[in-house]
């Protein structure tokens, strides 16, 4: 949860331009908070009627976006090898 008294506050333009990499708009910004990705939202505040994120909720939200990601491309890959590994098994006569 974002601390707004110890984390750097922005409004959702300035941390649309402060993503590293690539530019992306304040609308992407405001639909990681309302939709996220991959199961994972943006934590956000409203501060004075205006919706801001801070600079170290965007970085638990790319920690977890990344590890979400990760969690997701594993499993077929796992299910692969224990295809593959049946295969083997029943091609040896020990299935």
């Amino acid at each position: 949860m974002i601390d707004p008294f110890r984390e750097t506050m922005l409004p959702l333009a300035k941390a649309a331009r402060s993503v590293p990499g690539r530019a992306v708009s304040p609308q992407s910004v405001y639909r990681w908070i309302s939709h996220g990705i991959n199961g994972v939202k943006l934590e956000a505040l409203n501060v004075g009627g205006r919706m801001q994120v801070s600079e170290e909720s965007l970085a638990r939200f790319f920690q977890a976006v990344t590890a979400a990601k990760r969690a997701t491309t594993a499993e077929p890959d796992d299910a692969h090898r224990s295809e593959r590994t049946s295969r083997k098994l029943e091609a040896a006569g020990l299935l």
